[in-house]
């Protein structure tokens, strides 16, 4: 147990009292308590009384007996009559400023004694609460806003990488025999997904018809190639014929025909493309020269209604030059875009979507030519969308005519009963001027001819009947 002893603490339990038990001290606390208690409860309500504990230093006093140790009671007070002091036991008497008995009589100042209270046991020294060192906010990093990806004109799915069929060189690659039916029997050996390599530059002359016939994804690269016919063996004669096939490529080669007249019409033989399509889907000619077809450069169609319209058709990047009828020809088909093309000494009309009159319809639905050259002059339309069928969502726009005009007719047979819908003509440009109209529409729902811009002599650009919303605007003449 620790107590304080009036200058430090002491653990009695560490340093015991020489000559004393444990319960011999506690007594002596006990009686020493009980004795300052009476003399306060007694002597102070008297009223000018000094009390002197044991150990304690007396003040002045005519009694000098009671200086001895002890409890003594001095009755004197003070020189001024100020009320005695009380001092605890091994105090020093605090001296009163206006009894001058008080002071010391040696003139030095008394060391202070204990002041009677316990010091406060200095405790461990808390260590500073931490604060956080305050983080920013961290900020989130914005995301760009998507743009959306542009859709590429679609195209066939191409076959494998490495699957390539070399043109052997035992077929004739100089042109001094026909290999018509070497080459038919080459295509017909290679699988699909494949692509048919021709060496490059070569001339392969082919005097019949080159078929590939219900087939699917098939490359046919020409290398710069030409295939071609010098002699007419029938008035039904096509360069190439595609049937009912799907993901046909043609690209990187020149088809010639044997037409004695460049930009001749000849109704005998105007029955034999370039290329003849019936049927099937993703057919694609990039990059391809057709010249001297004695019929169309392409003509797509359902095979007199034995098959379904042919779809998806993309030719671009091509030239079609001295046939001996249409440009393009589209009897029955479907989603098909013409663009980036280049047509010169063309026979009739550079673009003709012409359904016959037969059972099932044939017709022509979401066709888009745009930004093809065409040079002059012309001899009949530059687009023609007559015929028997339905003819719808036709868009023909950024072309450029070079020496002729914006000649167009869209006007179904009279009697077929069918019409024309959403039909575009927009941002053509042409660079020769004639007298108008030079564009003719009837029974048209959906009609716009803006952005035009064709030299005229005389007359109106259009001319317009029995059609419903109409839109006709921003023309230049």
């Amino acid at each position: 147990m620790s107590f304080w002893n009036g200058s430090r603490w002491v653990d009695e339990s560490a340093e015991p009292t020489p000559g004393r038990t444990r319960a011999a001290r506690h007594g002596l606390r006990q009686a020493t308590g009980a004795a300052i208690f009476v003399v306060l409860a007694v002597v102070i309500p008297a009223a000018a009384v000094q009390l002197t504990l044991p150990g304690a230093i007396p003040g002045p006093s005519s009694n000098p007996s009671n200086s001895q140790p002890g409890i003594g009671i001095i009755g004197q007070p003070g020189a001024s009559g100020a009320p005695p002091t009380v001092s605890l036991p091994g105090s020093t008497p605090t001296a009163n400023p206006t009894d001058p008995t008080s002071n010391p009589t040696s003139g030095t100042t008394p060391a202070p004694g204990p002041t009677g209270e316990p010091p406060t046991r200095p405790g461990p020294t808390p260590p500073p609460t931490g604060q956080p060192t305050p983080q920013p906010t961290p900020v989130p990093t914005p995301r760009p806003t998507p743009r959306p990806t542009p859709r590429p004109t679609p195209r066939p799915t191409p076959p494998p990488s490495g699957n390539v069929y070399t043109v052997p060189a035992g077929i004739d690659s100089s042109g001094r025999s026909d290999v018509t039916n070497a080459l038919n029997a080459f295509i017909a050996s290679v699988p699909n997904g494949a692509t048919i390599s021709f060496k490059a530059n070569g001339h392969y002359r082919s005097e019949g018809i080159l078929s590939v016939v219900n087939r699917s994804n098939l490359t046919f690269d020409g290398n710069g190639a030409t295939i071609y016919a010098t002699t007419n063996t029938s008035a039904h004669r096509s360069n190439w014929t595609v049937r009912n096939s799907s993901g046909i490529t043609f690209e990187q080669m020149t088809v010639q025909g044997a037409n004695p007249h460049p930009g001749t019409y000849d109704p005998n033989h105007e029955f034999e493309p370039g290329f003849w399509i019936g049927g099937g889907s993703g057919i694609e000619i990039s990059h391809v020269t057709m010249t001297r077809n004695r019929g169309d450069c392409v003509y797509l169609s359902d095979a007199g209604g034995a098959l379904a319209w042919t779809s998806n058709t993309w030719i671009h990047d091509s030239t079609c030059t001295g046939n001996g009828r249409m440009g393009i020809a589209i009897v029955a088909a479907r989603h098909v875009i013409v663009e980036r093309c280049s047509f010169s000494t063309i026979a009739y009309q550079v673009f003709d979507l012409e359904p016959n009159r037969q059972s099932p319809a044939e017709g022509a639905s979401y066709v888009t030519i745009r930004n093809n050259t065409i040079h002059g002059p012309l001899k009949e339309y530059l687009v023609g969308a007559d015929g028997w069928g339905p003819i719808d969502h036709l868009t023909v726009t950024g072309n450029t005519v070079v020496g002729g005009t914006l000649r167009v007719t869209v006007r179904p047979l009279a009697g077929s009963g069918y019409r024309r819908a959403e039909i575009a003509i927009t941002n053509n440009t042409a660079t020769a001027s004639e007298s108008g109209p030079l564009m003719y529409f009837n029974a048209n729902d959906g009609l716009t001819v803006t952005g035009n811009s064709q030299p005229m002599s005389s007359g109106s650009l259009t001319s317009v009947s029995n059609s419903t919303a109409v839109h006709i605007s921003g023309n230049v003449n």
